[in-house]
């Protein structure tokens, strides 16, 4: 997770997740869906088979500082992973905390537009050493740095 001002009173939060068996971050199906053409000499090749991607990072915009500073929010937030129980699940996470956050309903806060979070292909051995949830993490910095919005 992340946490960073963005302008007078207003944060922003994002959650950083790898894994691949979340179904709450926004995904894409891109690629060349035509045939690929072997035959040497064919001029339509293809660029291969179509991918799966993923936004890695789930923004909540718009978080009021009262709400950040709310010690309530914290302590769910953190009972979920010292106290863990199997109703402390990524429903609970999304659907509840995180929208309690700006007030908003969880798919009101999926931007499209928002450059910060491009779709990404996720790891395909997964992620059981959370290393590419550290680059993920660093490649979410880079691009909200280099984004228009930030």
């Amino acid at each position: 997770m992340q946490m960073g001002k963005r302008g007078g009173q207003w944060f922003r939060f994002a959650v950083i997740n790898t894994h691949d068996n979340v179904p709450y971050h926004p995904s894409t199906y891109e690629g060349d869906t035509r045939p690929v053409d072997v035959t040497p000499g064919a001029e339509n090749r293809g660029q291969g088979p179509p991918t799966l991607k993923r936004r890695m990072t789930f923004v909540v915009d718009g978080v009021p500082d009262a709400h950040v500073m709310d010690s309530a929010f914290w302590f769910l937030l953190y009972r979920m992973v010292v106290y863990p129980h199997e109703s402390y699940n990524f429903k609970t996470l999304y659907e509840h905390l995180l929208p309690g956050l700006n007030r908003m309903p969880f798919h009101y806060n999926s931007d499209p537009a928002d450059l910060s979070t491009p779709f990404r292909r996720p790891p395909l051995q997964g992620d059981s050493t959370s290393i590419h949830t550290c680059f993920e993490a660093l490649h979410y910095t880079t691009c909200l740095l280099a984004s228009p919005r930030a």
